[in-house]
């Protein structure tokens, strides 16, 4: 009950610190000139925001049915107006990721919005704040014991000036590599002897990537898109938490190849905490069959849009891990 008021207290001013948008779809542009209108009113009628929230966010569901999203603008707007002041799981994982297709369709202020919902996952999670992106008295409270690192936060606080950064910068040749052995590791058939020497090398490689991003080795999207490429096969929620961070700042870096990671390493990390998948990447078993898959409020434009693939088109597992 805490956490959930303490998100309820955030998430209204961080609403209206979102920049102005411009949905092609007439019901998002009504709904939000429904909200801004509420939002404007000082003091904040935190009940009247709450039933229109909650009523925006069946729309939104509504709308994803019926694949009636289309634009950059059309998700950014979906992901505000889907926000929930009472926390929960299932609405604040919408948030994300509709926030997230805005942001790899080229929606100039996704980023920002990605920062908000990313917090407020982890948060509905039972963790702690990644980036930091919830104030008080403008100082991040209740943050993860291990935040993401450096060179995330700081992309998050200023991607203008991290991606000044990156022009004229080389890639890292020592993450390349790493990268290169990770998928050679993986390539023909996969025999028990293959598997264990793969375990041997996987953790020697992520021990190493997660010393160079503690460095602040990773400059450019390529880095942050090799480092996710090796910790996403790390086995535990917080190496699938930091390859879906370094594969959205690959993305936000100007790496657009890395757009694969962005879905497999979320996938991996529900899965790997106890929720389902929610975009149909992951396979286990003898047969390979698709992991448990929760598809409300997700559509096959959504899938494809993050890096995945339609549902129809899901029967054998992807040939990229």
């Amino acid at each position: 009950m805490l956490l959930s008021l303490l998100v309820a207290l955030r998430a209204v001013p961080a609403f209206a610190q979102q920049p102005a948008s411009h949905p092609a779809n007439p019901a998002l542009a009504e709904l939000q000139a429904a909200l801004d209108s509420v939002m404007r009113k000082q003091p904040i009628d935190f009940t009247a925001y709450s039933k229109l929230t909650e009523s925006s966010r069946r729309k939104v569901l509504e709308l994803i049915s019926l694949d009636a999203l289309r634009t950059p603008d059309d998700f950014l707007v979906a992901s505000t107006l889907a926000s929930d002041p009472s926390g929960f799981y299932e609405s604040r994982r919408l948030e994300h990721e509709l926030a997230l297709v805005a942001l790899v369709m080229g929606q100039p202020d996704a980023l920002r919005r990605v920062g908000l919902t990313w917090d407020g996952l982890n948060w509905s999670m039972g963790r702690g704040q990644r980036i930091g992106t919830y104030t008080r008295n403008g100082v991040a409270n209740n943050m993860d014991p291990v935040p993401a690192p450096a060179v995330i936060r700081e992309l998050f606080k200023n991607p203008a000036a991290a991606r000044a950064r990156v022009t004229g910068a080389t890639n890292n040749a020592e993450l390349q590599k790493m990268r290169d052995e990770d998928q050679a590791d993986r390539e023909g058939e996969i025999d028990q002897a293959k598997m264990a020497r793969m375990q041997v090398n996987d953790s020697v490689r992520q021990t190493r990537t997660l010393e160079m991003i503690e460095e602040g080795a990773p400059k450019t999207g390529r880095d942050m898109h090799n480092a996710a490429t090796v910790l996403q096969h790390g086995g535990t929620p917080e190496n699938y938490r930091l390859a879906h961070e370094l594969s959205i700042a690959a993305i936000a870096l100007g790496d657009t190849t890395a757009l694969w990671l962005v879905s497999r390493s979320y996938d991996r990390m529900l899965l790997s905490m106890g929720h389902r998948q929610r975009l149909n990447t992951q396979y286990g078993g003898a047969d390979a069959k698709p992991m448990p898959l929760d598809s409300t409020g997700v559509n096959d434009r959504i899938r494809v849009a993050l890096g995945s693939r339609r549902l129809a088109d899901a029967a054998k597992p992807p040939s990229t891990y």
